[in-house]
């Protein structure tokens, strides 16, 4: 059984948007959220991120590697690795 709770927090989007029509007409996207777990540290921490129909598409649309993205809904940890599934998220756009 995996571990599951509820997480919110705020990051760079790392790498590519990656939106896919799965074989079942879903709609998912995927993305990773780089976390800076301790303040004043250089350290990052790594978070894999997924959402689904009209979440993933509106993401998909506005948001851009090295966005910042405020993330909320529920993280799972299977086989040592966390994926947050995006139920509420906010982009804050950089500016060009």
């Amino acid at each position: 059984m995996a571990d599951k709770k509820i997480y919110r927090t705020i990051g760079g989007v790392i790498g590519n948007m990656e939106l896919k029509n799965l074989s079942t007409g879903k709609l998912m996207l995927v993305f990773g959220v780089g976390v800076n777990s301790d303040p004043g540290s250089e350290h990052m921490a790594w978070m894999n991120c997924k959402a689904w129909e009209e979440t993933a598409e509106q993401i998909s649309q506005i948001g851009n590697k090295g966005d910042k993205i405020l993330v909320n809904g529920p993280c799972e940890q299977y086989n040592g690795k966390w994926t947050l599934t995006v139920y509420d998220y906010s982009i804050i756009k950089r500016r060009p």
